[in-house]
């Protein structure tokens, strides 16, 4: 039986359960400020969410917190606590139900193997194994004369033909309208965007969401220069990035300005159509 849960304190027990196993903890919800933002908050937030109960014999099974996005027929999974493949199966026949040709991402623990199972059965597609980096608040280097600026509307159009969008949901268009969410930086190269750095902001620890520079503007020091700027921008706050774990250039960069690896934090993203 799956019912949609309405207050914090329905799940609050079972969702501690999870905090410190290394196979079922969730990488969505390692901070207090996660656990707020996708549990809590979704919660309180019906209009844009739906936070459900897998529930049997009495007992609840799993709890699961999705975004959606009605307009877009997309969800994101923002948290999945649950150790039982027959309860992941039960969730996904029910989204099926619900939510009915919709684009669903799900980021979840690699470790969890019965929530891995339910996506394998149902044709999902998954992207390789990501590491979690964390910054370790070094101070900066000089920035080493590569031009990086802000995203302004005379780069608008630059930065959107560049752009890769390849079916996720945050397109350029939307990072550029979520203003409240992202800061976008540009690389520009002999006069012309050459590379770009979406980087969220609004939270105790961002994240890039995307960083790429153009192959002929490659080994000259953009990436580094881009995120070097999403660092410096981000303040006192925290970052951490997820890179994929066989990307060893993207890597390097990373610990090139201060990125450690958090061996807790590895993620793995599935792609399914309802």
């Amino acid at each position: 039986m799956i019912c949609d849960i309405r207050t914090i304190d329905e799940i609050a027990g079972f969702a501690a359960g999870f905090a410190d196993d290394p196979a079922f903890s969730d990488p969505m919800l390692r901070t207090g400020e996660q656990v707020s933002r996708n549990l809590a908050g979704a919660i309180s937030r019906p209009e844009g969410h739906r936070v459900i109960g897998v529930y049997g014999g009495g007992a609840l099974r799993g709890v699961f917190s999705f975004l959606v996005d009605r307009e877009a027929g997309y969800l994101e999974l923002l948290a999945g606590l649950c150790r039982e493949e027959d309860a992941c199966r039960e969730m996904l026949g029910w989204l099926g139900r619900q939510f009915p040709g919709y684009g669903a991402d799900f980021v979840f623990n690699p470790r969890n193997r019965p929530l891995r199972a339910a996506l394998e059965e149902r044709g999902a597609a998954f992207d390789p194994e990501e590491l979690r980096l964390v910054w370790d608040r070094r101070p900066l280097p000089e920035a080493g004369g590569r031009q990086v600026v802000p995203c302004g509307a005379a780069c608008r159009e630059a930065y959107l033909a560049l752009h890769r969008d390849e079916g996720r949901y945050w397109t350029g268009e939307k990072v550029l309208a979520a203003q409240d969410r992202f800061r976008v930086f540009l690389a520009l190269h002999e006069g012309r965007v050459a590379g770009y750095i979406d980087v969220t902001c609004p939270f105790a620890e961002n994240e890039p969401y995307d960083l790429f520079v153009c192959e002929e503007a490659r080994g000259r020091g953009y990436g580094k220069a881009l995120l070097r700027a999403a660092l410096a921008a981000n303040g006192p706050r925290g970052m951490a990035a997820l890179v994929e774990a066989e990307n060893v250039p993207a890597i390097r960069l990373f610990r090139s300005l201060g990125f450690t690896e958090d061996p807790s934090g590895s993620s793995v993203l599935a792609r399914l159509t309802l």
